[in-house]
């Protein structure tokens, strides 16, 4: 003889049986820091499928009409990030126009020219070339130096505007490939 279940029993026993599963969340990949020589772990002298392997960020390499330097933009427009190349594909500099990537000492876009010089007390700071009293603030190799690398923070006389890293003749360049 089977015994059958009051509905209401029954519907309580099916729901002791589920278990609550939280909604499957993707963790945002963490944000980059730049320095120099490096964006997050894409280091100079990358390529750009190494940079996309070490650091998770896609790229989309723009115009290869210019074969001697070109840029690669971060799929993910809100880092701001792009990688200039050189005529190898390999990274020579990082391009940053959004306040998603900070230096360690977080510093970056929309910082104030003090808090630039606070983080970087040997910093040099020059009059922007097309800026009219904007700066540029470099941090590491000097500006006209044969080699080296640095930091760059592009300023409007008040607040960083855009921050370029990575080695020399390239991280001078204001124009970027232009």
């Amino acid at each position: 003889m089977k015994t059958l279940l009051p509905l209401a029993t029954a519907a309580a026993s099916a729901a002791a049986l589920c278990v609550a599963v939280p909604a499957a969340t993707t963790a945002p990949a963490p944000t980059p820091t730049l320095t120099r020589t490096s964006l997050g772990k894409i280091t100079l002298g990358m390529s750009v499928a190494q940079a996309t392997r070490a650091s998770g960020i896609r790229f989309t390499v723009g115009d290869p009409s210019n074969p001697y330097c070109r840029y690669a933009r971060a799929t993910d427009r809100r880092l701001g990030v792009w990688l200039m190349l050189t005529r190898r594909g390999q990274v020579a500099r990082f391009d940053v126009s959004r306040p998603a990537v900070t230096t360690s000492t977080t510093v970056g876009v929309g910082s104030t020219e003090a808090a630039v010089v606070i983080a970087y007390p040997k910093a040099i700071t020059r009059p922007h070339k097309y800026v009219r009293r904007g700066h540029e603030i470099w941090v590491g190799a000097r500006p006209g130096a044969r080699s080296g690398a640095a930091l760059v923070f592009e300023t409007d006389g008040k607040r960083v505007t855009h921050v370029r890293a990575g080695k020399l003749p390239q991280v001078g360049y204001v124009e970027g490939c232009s």
